[in-house]
């Protein structure tokens, strides 16, 4: 009997040990589980600290942004009215010179402003170019003169008393003459906040009582002459460019009396 009983009983052992392994497994994944839950709730919970942090960060650059907006727009203000007010005191915009038609043997000569500022200073020199160019030029070196008795004959000057609001213009008492030919001035234009120099071509035509009046206005800025207004197209420009006396260029002029002292200094003979 007790020898039938023994495999019994290591059967019921086996049995035991194996729901007893079976158990323990199920307690270890259990146990597992629990640790794989535990760490994807703090997973999920560091992500979603991330994604809120990112966020708000995200939050505070958009209103560090808008701050940077909003300094560089008052920024940009503070600046445009420091601008303002120095075209104000200063004065800006291109000063022109008209000429117009009259029943006279004179052209009508104005000043005009056509800016939104003042023009202060404001000082107009014509210069008679057709005529100018006819004089005799005085050899100083390598380089040709006029001399400034002769520049200064063919030269009408006009000096603004008072300043010139915007958007105005005055008439200006220089005299100009009308000819059978066409006519190249220039008028060198002096103001407080630039020098100009504009290049007219101006041709009578009475036979249909009007005119023909083409400029261009360059500004005087380091050297160079910038193009800042004109009344013309380029065929126009060009024919100005190729005909108008001394267009873009410098009137050298010198006292005769300085070259004639030049030349006795330097062939005393000739003073003898």
């Amino acid at each position: 009997m007790r020898k039938h009983m023994f495999p019994i009983f290591l059967a019921i052992l086996a049995a035991i040990a194996t729901i007893g392994g079976a158990i323990w497994q199920a307690i270890e994944k259990n146990e597992a589980d629990r640790k794989a839950d535990a760490n994807q709730l703090k997973a999920d919970k560091s992500q979603a600290e991330a994604i809120e942090y990112l966020k708000q960060l995200n939050a505070k650059n958009a209103e560090i942004q808008e701050l940077q907006k909003l300094n560089i727009s008052k920024a940009e203000k503070i600046i445009k009215d420091q601008n303002e007010t120095f075209k104000h005191v200063t004065g800006d915009g291109v000063p022109e010179v008209w000429i117009g038609g009259s029943k006279t043997d004179k052209y009508l000569i104005s000043a005009h402003n056509t800016s939104n500022y003042p023009l202060y200073d404001l000082q107009i020199d014509q210069i008679d170019l057709s005529e100018l160019v006819k004089q005799p030029l005085i050899a100083v070196g390598s380089v040709d003169h006029f001399d400034d008795a002769v520049l200064e004959s063919l030269t009408v000057p006009f000096v603004s008393a008072t300043v010139m609001p915007p958007k105005t213009q005055i008439d200006i008492p220089i005299k100009l003459f009308k000819k059978k030919e066409m006519d190249f001035v220039m008028y060198k234009i002096h103001t407080r906040h630039g020098l100009f120099f504009q290049y007219c071509a101006i041709l009578n035509i009475p036979k249909h009582n009007r005119i023909s009046f083409k400029f261009v206005i360059f500004k005087w800025v380091d050297g160079k002459y910038i193009e800042v207004a004109s009344n013309t197209d380029t065929n126009s420009k060009e024919f100005l460019s190729k005909n108008c006396p001394y267009y873009k260029k410098e009137i050298k002029v010198e006292d005769i009396r300085k070259v004639a002292t030049y030349f006795f200094t330097k062939w005393p003979l000739l003073s003898a």
